[in-house]
């Protein structure tokens, strides 16, 4: 994770060595932490969410105390909703937020789903069909699981609506929250 300070034209790094993070890598501190695919990132309160798309899960780094660690996902690979740490994702790529929950892009399920900052729970927003299984995709409009997306990229949120790059349909389509 770079910083680019756009008065003194610098760079550096916040997060990261260069080097790939292991399977199941708990992370670290700052520039001692390795990590895997980081594609968004996003900044709330005094900390900043990663879209760790190499492990499919959402990390978080603590800005005061420079530790990085998983935030979201077990590390497996599905759309299985639940708790932060039971939750299985699928290459989460994009994040937003309402204050309330993180909204991400989780490509691999065609999903859109969030986490929930109260509660500590993972769900299922639209996309990714009736089961857990990835790769159910499609272009189709409809409520929860019953929409089908193509691999997500990007998500904002604005006045209770998600917007969502759903980039093998070549679209933008919404979410009512």
């Amino acid at each position: 994770i770079r910083v680019l300070d756009l008065q003194k034209k610098t760079v550096s790094t916040l997060a990261g060595t260069g080097k790939q993070a292991a399977w199941r890598s708990t992370g670290g501190v700052g520039t001692q932490a390795a990590l895997s695919s980081p594609w968004d990132v996003l900044l709330l309160n005094n900390s900043l969410y990663i879209a760790m798309a190499g492990p499919h899960q959402i990390w978080k780094f603590d800005m005061e105390s420079r530790r990085v660690a998983p935030w979201a996902g077990s590390g497996y690979e599905a759309r299985t909703d639940g708790s932060l740490q039971s939750a299985a994702l699928a290459q989460p790529s994009g994040l937003a937020t309402d204050g309330t929950q993180i909204f991400f892009a989780d490509s691999e399920s065609s999903s859109v789903r969030s986490a929930s900052l109260r509660n500590l729970q993972v769900k299922t927003l639209a996309g990714g069909g009736n089961v857990s299984t990835l790769f159910t995709f499609g272009d189709r409009d409809g409520n929860g699981t019953q929409a089908r997306l193509q691999h997500p990229l990007a998500v904002v949120h604005r006045d209770g609506i998600v917007y969502v790059a759903d980039t093998y349909n070549h679209k933008i389509k919404t979410i009512d929250v």
